[in-house]
């Protein structure tokens, strides 16, 4: 009786793993669709605002090395409220700084919309590694 309980409870963890491992890769897929298409609208905007390409380029260091000194204040606090939440919390505030760079003005507008999704990647797979 206990070998059979091993083995179903062996089962649960495989298909929790399983599921774990799919979300994490729609949530990487979806978070590669949305980076990559983002190079398309550089030239355009940065002709927009009068800037250079160069310029107008900081905006993926700024979100790469925010997300990267986030993610280490994040960690913790994942760990507390659970992957559900953070994850709503993720997508939220990607989604306010990605709403925030379709109504640019100005290129100190690109940069805050740049910090906030920085910031708030930091939420989406930290918690799912992590949990794995």
């Amino acid at each position: 009786m206990a070998q059979s309980s091993n083995t179903a409870t062996g089962n649960v963890s495989s298909i929790r793993l399983f599921l774990v491992a799919v979300g994490t890769f729609c949530m990487m897929l979806c978070n590669g669709i949305i980076n990559n298409s983002t190079t398309y609208f550089i030239k355009p905007v940065s002709e927009f605002l009068g800037v250079e390409t160069t310029t107008f380029s900081l905006y993926f260091t700024i979100i790469t090395i925010c997300s990267a000194i986030m993610s280490l204040v994040v960690m913790p606090m994942v760990m507390r409220i659970g992957m559900r939440i953070s994850a709503i919390i993720a997508c939220i505030g990607v989604g306010a700084g990605f709403f925030m760079m379709s109504r640019v003005q100005a290129l100190w507008m690109v940069y805050a919309g740049a910090l906030l999704i920085g910031i708030f990647r930091a939420f989406d797979m930290k918690g799912n590694v992590e949990k794995w």
